[in-house]
């Protein structure tokens, strides 16, 4: 109901469309939204998948610091996840690298995190897209393809009524950006954030000077759509350190799992 009331304003003044939609309207289908993706994630384990990993790290120079490609096989089990390294940096793993890796279980945590709400995640960088978008405040920006799907736009900022604690609230106070709603369902097809000032770190010792999140998802099954692409960008200064960080996970080859699983998370 609350899609067709947008699509009826939509359909009325295309002109003064932003001026007729009420705040709590907006509200409400962000809302509807958050829970749409809640279910989406959670889907996620009756699915086999491809992940890839490149993490590059460059100094003021542009010289590489450090770099990782990785590939892994994921399948869910009962109790989270088996994530198995295929390949690493353009070869095979030693046995002993696959076994470090499966122990590590980043996946299975970065999973756990999205279904406890803290969202797309940096993997330990202390933000989150979920909290982002939890802080922000929404204006209606019309309706868009992406994905080639058509959307609804919505652009958000920081919401000064809302608050969060530590790096992760400094992050998200200084980011604004949009995401895109499939018409058909309220799935989060498309989401970009980035840094609009400065961001001052622990203690004064070091600022985020550039600050860039994207995410593309994809459908993968009947009425469940998953991130296909999450982009992270940074430019930070540590001291006398500049980094330029460019980290991107992908998603590929879903498939329905063939074993269900057997105990339930709890979402929140």
């Amino acid at each position: 109901m609350l899609e067709l009331a947008f699509l009826a304003i939509l359909a009325s003044e295309p002109a003064d469309v932003a001026e007729k939609i009420r705040p709590e309207d907006l509200r409400a289908l962000v809302e509807k939204a958050r829970r749409v993706q809640v279910e989406d994630i959670a889907a996620w384990h009756k699915y086999r998948f491809q992940r890839t990993i490149l993490r590059e790290e460059r100094d003021e120079e542009n010289g590489i610091r450090k770099h990782e490609k990785l590939t892994f096989d994921i399948s869910p089990t009962a109790s989270g996840f088996d994530e198995k390294l295929t390949e690493i940096e353009g070869r095979a793993p030693t046995k002993a690298e696959a076994e470090t890796y499966r122990r590590q279980s980043r996946f299975a945590k970065h999973y756990r995190g999205l279904l406890g709400g803290k969202g797309e995640n940096s993997e330990g960088k202390g933000y989150s897209l979920g909290l982002l978008l939890r802080m922000s405040s929404y204006r209606f920006a019309g309706i868009e393809t992406a994905n080639e799907v058509p959307c609804y736009r919505l652009d958000f900022s920081p919401d000064p009524t809302r608050s969060a604690s530590g790096l992760a609230g400094k992050i998200v106070r200084g980011m604004e950006g949009s995401l895109w709603l499939t018409l058909g369902g309220l799935h989060l097809a498309r989401a970009k954030a980035r840094a609009v000032r400065p961001i001052s770190l622990a203690l004064s010792l070091g600022r985020v000077y550039e600050l860039e999140i994207e995410m593309d998802a994809i459908p993968v099954g009947d009425n469940t759509w998953l991130p296909a692409k999450i982009l992270l960008k940074s430019k930070d200064r540590i001291l006398l350190s500049t980094r330029n960080r460019n980290n991107i996970f992908r998603y590929l080859q879903f498939e329905p799992a063939a074993t269900e699983r057997v105990e339930t998370l709890r979402t929140h």
